[in-house]
């Protein structure tokens, strides 16, 4: 539902973003997300059923990138268009309640707009170009 259309929005767009991981990283974050995932399921002398399905999931991905399967991030931006002011309550409603039922998590944008709606347009703008943070911290976020 949240990519149809919907009576309280006038246009809305739904944009997946990605950006492959290099091989080197790929290998380092798995492996870290394999530790993390065994660190959970040891730690205690019951594991949770959650513990033991991220521990298997993680160790999953690990022989995956092993036999050379990618990384990839990944996020998604959705804007909502309204013909007028007081109309924008009813469609911040219309988004937040098709992204929960699509289980997806949004967060909204604020200050950022037009960048954020720059990055939903179909023009090849690649966003890490255009960022003021150094790769340094946007990698650790």
């Amino acid at each position: 539902d949240l990519l149809a259309p919907h009576r309280d929005v006038d246009r809305k767009r739904v944009t997946l973003l990605y950006r492959p991981l290099s091989a080197a990283r790929a290998a380092h974050i798995v492996e870290q997300d394999r530790r993390a995932a065994d660190f959970r399921a040891t730690a205690s002398a019951r594991p949770s059923a959650r513990a033991q399905i991220d521990q298997r999931a993680a160790h999953q991905a690990a022989e995956e990138e092993a036999r050379g399967a990618g990384l990839v991030n990944f996020g998604m931006v959705v804007t909502a268009t309204v013909t007028s002011s007081d109309r924008l309550p009813d469609a911040r409603a219309a988004i937040d309640n098709l992204s929960a039922a699509a289980r997806v998590l949004l967060r909204p944008v604020y200050g950022s707009q037009g960048s954020a709606f720059a990055a939903a347009l179909p023009i090849g703008l690649v966003l890490p170009r255009h960022l003021r943070v150094p790769a340094e911290i946007r990698e650790s976020l």
